[in-house]
Parts: C-alpha cells; sequence; structure tokens
C-alpha cells in the first residue's frame, strides 16, 4: 500500500498483484485512477492525428 509520510509503495503478494496494487500502481505511475481511463487515453493519443 502507499505511504503518504515516505511516498513509498509496499507491494503485500509475492506471487503476483492485487487488483488493488495494480490499481495503485497504474495511478502513480500514470496517473490515471483505472485500467479504463488509462486505455482511453492511449488510445486517443494513438489516433489523434488521424
Amino acid at each position: 500500500m502507499y505511504d503518504k509520510i515516505t511516498g513509498t509503495i509496499t507491494i503485500d503478494t509475492f506471487d503476483g498483484l492485487s487488483q488493488e496494487e495494480k490499481r495503485l500502481l497504474l495511478l502513480v505511475t500514470t496517473g490515471d485512477p483505472d485500467e479504463y481511463s488509462f486505455a482511453a487515453e492511449n488510445q486517443y493519443h494513438a489516433h489523434k492525428d488521424d
């Protein structure tokens, strides 16, 4: 989980990420809160010059 004081993320599972951990990593690295908005933004940028 995310620690606001240190600015670090702790992964609790060793055999794969939980959905919450995936969502948190996506939010921290891209600014998108979920995979659907991330995908929509990528789709938009991939086709905006067409």
